[in-house]
């Protein structure tokens, strides 16, 4: 323990003597910082849960003077939050907004579930993580967590590409705010509004209106909502699915063909021929591929709606993202699709050209 604390980088003087003098309290926060370590290294200040441990140590690491302890986390987390923010497929029209806050507090389940996903994630997103087995290299590990949840629950953008990495996500992330999120009223306000008021004159294809849904209910900040929830947890399941799916084994010409497009933008204008198209040919494959996918028919009810419409938001979605990610994987998929013979992102002719 005393090796671990000695590394932090100790204050000259003791807590105590500094606070006897006369000083600007701003100055002190990396003695809180340094004591609040120490205390969590000796044993002598315990928590609830890890991550009660790490917000709290993140929340005075956010006020502290630079430290080699925060210096490291920091770096982490920009990597990993890079990662993210080039992997966004659109920008939100809610950037820049104020979005709901970490919880300061969280269940013990909630917390383990929490760091054994998220600290493998980073590590996916090029984030350096210790993996020690020393307390202050476990806490490390996990205040680099709560500081990239933090920042990246603040990028819409962001957000949306870290909650569709794997379908464990939405259920374990959405437990990091109070329900009933800013955004969840605003998505469950427009859905039901869609549901009751909006005239198809109002889109140009159902297509148009699943791009634009997708960006209340999906690219617009923390939510707790079933609505959202389900548009992750579909998106993110059939990413992994054709993400994975005929790598290393596409024929010609697709085999030769770039796989990354990192500056693919969809076309969400086009014809209600074009988009029944799309749709009817991508659920008939997810219906193939996708262990227990059943396409929704819709219906008259609102549940019967919104099930149809997250089914084509997440297509929406896994377009966007095969589009950047596994390009040629796309182009030959939708080559097979007879008379799909028209743009589907900016950057081509026609669907399948390169």
């Amino acid at each position: 323990v005393e090796t671990e604390v000695s590394a932090l980088r100790p204050p000259l003087q003791s807590p105590a003597a500094v606070l006897d003098k006369d000083v600007d309290a701003l100055t002190l926060v990396d003695v809180v910082l340094y004591v609040l370590l120490m205390q969590i290294c000796t044993g002598s200040r315990r928590f609830e849960t890890a991550y009660d441990r790490a917000y709290l140590v993140f929340r005075i690491m956010e006020k502290a003077k630079p430290t080699s302890f925060a210096d490291e986390i920091n770096r982490e987390v920009e990597k990993a939050f890079k990662v993210c923010k080039c992997s966004e497929d659109e920008v939100s029209f809610a950037e820049g907004v104020s979005f709901a806050p970490l919880l300061s507090s969280i269940s013990n389940e909630s917390s383990s579930q929490l760091f054994q996903f998220m600290i493998p994630c980073m590590s996916r997103l090029g984030a350096v993580m210790s993996g020690g087995e020393g307390i202050l290299e476990e806490l490390q590990d996990e205040v680099a967590v709560v500081s990239f949840l933090a920042r990246a629950s603040s990028s819409p953008g962001v957000w949306h590409a870290l909650l569709c990495t794997s379908p464990k996500a939405p259920e374990i992330l959405s437990r990091l705010f109070k329900e009933d999120t800013p955004t969840d009223k605003f998505v469950m306000d427009l859905t039901r509004f869609m549901y009751e008021r909006a005239s198809p004159s109002d889109f140009s294809s159902g297509f148009h209106m699943a791009y634009s849904l997708r960006g209340v209910c999906g690219m617009a900040g923390p939510t707790t909502n079933p609505v959202s929830l389900s548009y992750y947890l579909l998106t993110a399941s059939i990413i992994r699915c054709l993400g994975r799916t005929m790598l290393g084994s596409l024929p010609e010409p697709y085999s030769s063909q770039p796989r990354e497009r990192p500056k693919a933008r969809l076309l969400y204008k086009m014809p209600e021929e074009h988009s029944e198209l799309l749709f009817s040919n991508m659920k008939m494959i997810l219906w193939k591929l996708l262990p227990g996918y059943e396409p929704s028919p819709g219906g008259s009810t609102l549940d019967q709606t919104l099930l149809k419409w997250i089914d084509e938001m997440a297509i929406v979605g896994c377009l966007a993202w095969l589009g950047k990610h596994r390009r040629n994987f796309l182009d030959y998929i939708v080559d097979g699709f007879q008379g799909m013979n028209f743009k589907l992102f900016e950057d081509e002719e026609a669907t399948g050209s390169t």
